[in-house]
């Protein structure tokens, strides 16, 4: 390989590895974002709470469920003028689940950088990513306790 080729392949190596985080990210959201809450209904305990839709039709109802079990919870949230009509809003999740990119509870920090770049903001310890990267209206925290991830919340500035 000429010296050349070796200095253009240098230079675009940090561009290869951006596109690795970023896509660990939107994995991430899209997990979170998909999650189906139907996985806790038989075993958590359910609170619903209801209020007016100030944007819907007269009368239109806003509906949200929260299932939490184990530390872990889900909330979703359901009216008819809706789009999806039934969203998850909120997820929080304690245990060891299959995860994109590999993460999983007890990872280091660094082992989480490493898979989803730097993240957007630390907040008390723990890590904030924001998604899309325009809008910046969804955040991912990973939640660290004593240097390890211990929990993943999802959550939207939609609802």
């Amino acid at each position: 390989m000429s010296f050349r080729a070796e200095l253009i392949l240098v230079l675009l190596l940090p561009s290869f590895s951006l596109a690795g985080p970023a896509e660990c990210v939107k994995k991430l959201y899209e997990y979170g974002r998909g999650f189906d809450p139907t996985r806790f209904e038989k075993e958590a305990t359910k609170k619903t709470r209801e209020e007016r839709n100030p944007n819907g039709a007269p009368g239109e109802m806003l509906r949200w469920t929260t299932f939490s079990l184990k530390g872990s919870s889900v909330t979703t949230l359901e009216c008819n003028s809706c789009s999806p009509r039934k969203s998850v809003t909120d997820l929080l999740l304690t245990a060891n689940r299959k995860l994109p990119c590999g993460l999983t509870n007890g990872m280091s920090e660094q082992a989480v950088t490493q898979c989803l770049g730097r993240p957007y903001e630390r907040k008390g310890g723990n890590l904030l990513y924001v998604y899309p990267p325009l809008e910046r209206n969804q955040e991912i925290t990973l939640r660290m306790h004593g240097g390890k991830l211990a929990a993943i919340h999802w959550s939207s500035y939609m609802d």
